[in-house]
């Protein structure tokens, strides 16, 4: 419970770390009654369907952690032209070690008949390599954090998601997006979190079937990126999905491919295009309707096309 990792701002371009806090720090938070009114608001909005104003209120007043890896300068050679120099910067090329945390995710359990409680009970019975689950606020989300092995690689770490996700089977819900281990993970609240104070170790390895490729063959340009020039980027990226009003799946497509090729040149980072898609995705009137659906197409393809980067 010692393990420690890093920490973010409130805002949802806030990309660099501000500090580190214990897993047991971690956990004491979501059991804290600090920030419960808006944690409510936050479940109000849910049983209301209303995804925009429950993303708002995640993505504005929220910190967001980063459990399974500690982040810092670039690794080949502490500074790119196209990177800011900077520790804290939560993407591949800035992971400086891996924790021994995994995280698991299960969202929109309600729409499958499944019980948050029930589930998150379940987990914590079957596997005694969990740290902590606990119930999202809405009751329609079950989250934990796993002891694996410290990984040296992101495929490694990948090997060892993958063999927990195949043992838990098809449970409807599961998102799988938790392989990427610089993902943020939001601060949450649940009063009764169940914890292994001395879980054991998740050691089973399993390769994602017919999963994509995602190693960058290509090189980026040397681009001296600006403030200004990020701006550009995020205001084309938020015009592209305020052009989505149907057809979703081709033209998310389309400007994933676009998003990915911008995070190849380094205007913006992978999680961060990771998490602000998702926030643009739940806040949208049309994409909305099927989030982890589309949320899958956006990260497959910011993936691919990083392979293909853009300048502006």
């Amino acid at each position: 419970m010692n393990t420690q990792f890093q920490y973010y701002g409130t805002k949802v371009n806030d990309i660099t770390a501000k500090g580190f806090v214990t897993l047991q720090s971690f956990v004491e938070m979501q059991m804290s009654n600090n920030n419960k009114l808006l944690f409510e608001r936050i479940a109000q909005a849910e049983r209301d369907n209303n995804f925009k104003l429950k993303s708002r209120l995640k993505q504005e007043n929220l910190r967001a952690f980063t459990p399974c890896v500690v982040v810092g300068k670039n690794q080949d050679n502490g500074h790119t032209s196209n990177r800011p120099d900077v520790i804290g910067y939560k993407d591949y090329a800035h992971i400086e070690k891996f924790t021994g945390l995994m995280v698991l995710d299960f969202d929109h359990l309600k729409s499958h008949d499944i019980d948050a409680n029930d589930l998150k009970k379940e987990l914590y019975y079957r596997y005694d390599c969990i740290y902590a689950v606990w119930v999202s606020p809405s009751k329609n989300g079950v989250k934990a954090i796993v002891k694996i092995p410290v990984s040296n690689t992101v495929n490694v770490f990948k090997e060892y998601h993958e063999g927990l996700i195949q043992d838990i089977g098809n449970v409807p819900g599961l998102d799988t997006t938790t392989q990427n281990p610089t993902l943020s993970l939001f601060q949450s609240y649940d009063p009764n979190p169940l914890v292994h104070l001395d879980p054991s170790t998740w050691i089973k390895k399993a390769i994602r079937v017919n999963s994509y490729d995602y190693t960058i063959t290509s090189t980026a340009p040397d681009i001296d990126v600006t403030d200004r020039d990020k701006q550009t980027v995020l205001k084309i990226i938020g015009t592209g999905f305020g052009n989505i009003v149907n057809d979703g799946h081709p033209q998310l497509r389309s400007l994933s491919i676009a998003i990915g090729g911008y995070v190849g040149s380094g205007y913006i980072t992978e999680s961060e295009a990771i998490d602000l898609t998702d926030y643009l995705i739940e806040s949208h009137t049309y994409l909305s309707k099927g989030i982890s659906n589309y949320k899958k197409t956006a990260h497959q393809f910011i993936k691919q096309g990083q392979l293909r980067p853009l300048s502006l």
